[in-house]
């Protein structure tokens, strides 16, 4: 992947995603596990090909913390969330009352801890 080529063979990246983003950074984080530190998801597009077309992704744990909003319409949030759920086994969900772009919300949230 383009990004593995960015990458190479450093470790304790932490990765964050914003939509298409977020689904390219938890493809990188299924296939290299050791070289992410943590992985931040903001409304990931985690039900759009490729990996809805993965037959058996197995979950990793790398420490993931999953940004989403209840009012997003171009990413619904329960799907996001079961598929996430499944991924990776150590998840924090953060549910805020926002749409897709997470703008009212992205200055409300505890950076200092999501990124520690």
């Amino acid at each position: 992947t383009q990004l593995h080529a960015i990458l190479s063979d450093k470790t304790d990246w932490t990765l964050i995603g914003s939509s298409y983003g977020g689904l390219m950074g938890t493809l990188f984080t299924l296939d290299y596990e050791a070289q992410v530190r943590k992985l931040i998801l903001l409304a990931p597009a985690l039900t759009l090909d490729p990996l809805a077309s993965l037959s058996n992704p197995q979950p990793v744990s790398v420490p993931t913390h999953l940004i989403h909003g209840t009012l997003d319409t171009v990413v619904p949030l329960e799907p996001v969330r079961m598929i996430a759920q499944k991924l990776f086994t150590n998840l924090t969900i953060h549910i805020v009352e926002d749409d897709h772009r997470l703008q009212k919300s992205v200055n409300e949230l505890d950076w200092k801890t999501i990124l520690a």
